[in-house]
């Protein structure tokens, strides 16, 4: 009796090991490519239950369909007026739905890069584009003391959209000239500030504004009670 419960603890062992070895299952948030001796990978976009063969003979790739959210570093850029802005950006990405060949064969990296190490060339890339896209587009503004002081203003509200509209757009068309089968869902702002060397300065500029506006409304009040 021993020895049957041994046997079938064992078959049991096998049937998992063999299943693990020689079949895969795909979820609906996944894409796989199944590569066969280093040629061109098999495609299994979607939920999907199939056997292989195992390593050397074929290497299978799985990769997260989903939007990636990261971030750029807060980096110090230049305005057109040369003054500088602290700006931090952050972005959504992922793999495109038509184009998930060109992503696996665009992010190789280095011979034997697994599907993380592919991922991470990718959003590293991704990264480099927003924040050099971003950062042609904080040139353009007029001063940093302008977008800094008024971040609640709906007008600077909307050149900040206006903004990330344009990074956006102009990530998405360098990915499509390379081929990258990436696409950008989005680009934000997530922090603007002043670097603390100009804070004063900012602030002086501010104080000074203020009680600009502040004679401009007494002066207007005056000249109504005359």
């Amino acid at each position: 009796m021993k020895k049957i419960v041994n046997i079938l603890i064992f078959v049991l062992l096998l049937l998992v090991f063999g299943s693990f070895m020689f079949t895969f299952q795909v979820r609906q948030d996944e894409v796989a490519f199944l590569s066969t001796s280093g040629g061109a990978p098999e495609v299994i976009n979607g939920p999907a239950f199939k056997l292989r063969r195992p390593w050397p003979f074929q290497t299978l790739y799985k990769f997260d369909k989903r939007v990636h959210v990261a971030e750029t570093d807060y980096e110090e850029m230049p305005t057109a007026d040369k003054s500088p802005l602290v700006v931090q950006f952050y972005f959504g990405w992922k793999i495109e739905d038509e184009g998930a060949s060109k992503f696996f064969q665009s992010f190789r990296g280095n011979k034997g890069a697994d599907a993380e190490e592919r991922t991470n060339f990718a959003r590293d890339l991704v990264r480099k584009m927003v924040q050099d896209a971003g950062k042609a587009e904080v040139q353009k503004l007029a001063s940093s003391y302008q977008m800094a002081m008024a971040t609640d203003s709906n007008a600077t509200q909307e050149q900040w959209a206006d903004m990330e509209v344009r990074v956006t757009e102009a990530v998405q068309n360098q990915l499509t000239e390379q081929g990258r089968g990436v696409e950008v869902k989005f680009v934000g702002v997530r922090r603007v500030g002043v670097p603390q060397k100009n804070l004063d300065t900012v602030l002086d500029a501010m104080v000074k504004e203020w009680e600009s506006e502040a004679e401009t409304v007494k002066k207007k009040a005056d000249e109504e009670a005359q």
